[in-house]
């Protein structure tokens, strides 16, 4: 029926996706030959067995990571480079909300947050100091003493450089490029 020399065989089993291209080829192959004479329900349930067995072995190795490699970089908050420009949306008693601040090297942050309910918002400025504190290898607080508002501290999560959840209102804060 086909004609696939060693080489190729030997080329397509280098990598898992050439593993996985030779199973697709090779239970095609095999339903026609052992399957072509069988009545349709049979070959519905094996097609249906030999698709589920190939679908996860694709699925599991598609989400394989490379070796050495993790789906989140290790997190450092000792040396987490935190001054930049930040910015979260959220939906906090009812009313959503969404900040823009950026937070300078200086120890200093200036910004603002934007309430929205129905089709009114407010905006208010935030300005005031902040300071970075290592809680553990993946987490920090910010101490925020605002210029117009009581301080408050707030502890994040470090995803990867440019996300961090606050665990405080449970939603993801991205670093926006400036």
């Amino acid at each position: 029926m086909f004609k696939i020399s060693p080489a190729i065989i030997k080329a397509a089993a280098a990598s898992k996706r050439g593993v996985f291209s030779l199973m697709c080829l090779l239970i095609g192959g095999l339903a026609l030959s052992f399957f072509n004479d069988a009545p349709m329900p049979a070959r519905l349930v094996v097609f249906t067995l030999m698709l589920a067995g190939v679908a996860g072995f694709g699925y599991s190795i598609l989400q394989e990571q490379p070796a050495g490699a993790s789906a989140r970089p290790p997190a450092n908050a000792k040396t987490f480079s935190f001054p930049g420009r930040w910015s979260l949306q959220v939906n906090l008693a009812g009313r959503d909300a969404a900040s823009y601040v950026d937070y300078f090297p200086d120890g200093t942050f200036a910004g603002a947050v934007e309430f929205f309910e129905g089709d009114k918002g407010q905006r208010a400025a935030m300005t005031g100091k902040w300071k970075y504190v290592p809680v553990s290898d993946d987490e920090f607080r910010i101490v925020f003493n605002y210029d117009n508002a009581p301080a408050e501290e707030v502890r994040f999560r470090i995803f990867d450089e440019n996300r961090i959840h606050n665990v405080k209102m449970n939603c993801l804060v991205y670093r926006i490029p400036v």
